[in-house]
């Protein structure tokens, strides 16, 4: 799976791939960062392995977001075939750094990208709507009535400015949806970039309440500062830097995670002592699935799963003292995966 980056020119988002993937945006446009869940901490605290491996999630840098309808539609089109994106934002003020709508104000920027990317979806219903009328005039058919229908109502939808991921859609509407990309149906990230000094949580609050979409997820950062924590190699000055600097937690470390949530995605942990891993499934998936994503033998071969739940070894703080209390689960195949569980998968080869 994979998250585009998108904005304007000179809005940071070459930089936000840059500290996200550590590659040279100008060299690089794909790229991967690796999700530091803290809950690997403790169970590295256990366990006590000989190696950690963190959950991945990729990233693309998409071209600029420009005065040029042609330019922008190609982008756009780019935009159908990732599962999710993230708007990158300038709301830092710097004379020296050209804006293309000639002034900073982020909530303007946010408004603009989300009409536009209605307005995209609209042309392509109505379009749709034309040859589906057009088809039934032709040779009608039930299951094209039925699609013409649900244009229409989708299509009314998000001309009140509401995008389709909030719609509510049966199961029969979104089968004959499955062929369709929209825009508004994907999940929005939205980082805005302020400056060193900037009041970025009451701003980014202040934002949020100002915009319809209420699913969209915001985040504000500062990427020069994140730039420089990104850039210390050792780690006990890369935590003194973020202590000076009044931050708990890099915010790219949050970015990453929201990323991770907008794809539908969670986490389980494999543990022992040769090593703790993280995988990442979609939420719900079934123990199958997981073991899937480990190897396909593990899958076929499937006997049972041995849970482990994350909120019991943090109270009781080992596999010994779980089991004492009665808090070792075992699995069959109809078991559905919560997040941060830790399974030890039992298969025949």
């Amino acid at each position: 799976m994979e998250i585009g980056i998108i904005g304007l020119p000179q809005s940071g988002k070459k930089t936000l791939f840059q500290i996200l993937t550590n590659l040279d945006p100008l060299k690089n446009k794909v790229g991967i960062s690796r999700i530091n869940d803290p809950r690997l901490d403790f169970l590295n605290t256990v366990f006590k392995p000989a190696k950690t491996v963190l959950s991945e999630i990729g990233y693309s840098l998409l071209p600029d977001i420009v005065n040029n309808e042609k330019e922008n539609d190609s982008t756009f089109r780019t935009l159908l075939n990732l599962d999710s994106f993230i708007l990158v934002i300038r709301a830092f003020d710097d004379d020296s750094v050209y804006h293309i709508k000639g002034s900073v104000d982020p909530l303007r920027d946010l408004r603009n990208f989300m009409s536009d990317i209605i307005l995209k979806d609209i042309m392509f219903l109505e379009k749709r709507i034309e040859s589906l009328s057009l088809d039934i005039r032709k040779k009608p058919t039930d299951y094209k009535k039925k699609e013409l229908k649900l244009a229409i109502r989708i299509k009314e939808y998000i001309e009140k400015e509401k995008p389709i991921r909030t719609m509510d859609l049966s199961v029969e509407d979104n089968a004959i949806l499955s062929p369709y990309q929209f825009l508004t149906d994907k999940k929005i990230m939205v980082v805005i970039n302020y400056g060193e000094s900037a009041n970025i949580e009451e701003s980014v609050k202040s934002i949020q309440s100002s915009i319809s979409d209420s699913d969209v997820s915001i985040i504000g950062v500062s990427a020069k500062v994140e730039l420089e924590i990104a850039g210390l190699d050792d780690e006990s000055m890369k935590k003194e830097f973020m202590k000076d600097m009044g931050i708990t937690e890099s915010t790219m470390d949050k970015v990453i995670r929201m990323s991770h949530n907008s794809l539908g995605l969670q986490l389980f942990f494999t543990a022992s002592s040769k090593e703790v891993r993280a995988w990442s499934v979609i939420k719900n998936s079934s123990i199958l699935a997981a073991a899937r994503k480990i190897h396909q033998d593990i899958e076929k071969g499937f006997i049972r799963a041995e849970v482990i739940k994350y909120k019991d070894i943090t109270k009781y703080g080992s596999i010994n003292k779980i089991k004492e209390a009665g808090l070792f689960h075992l699995k069959g195949k109809d078991y559905t995966v919560e997040d941060g569980d830790i399974i030890t998968f039992r298969f025949n080869v």
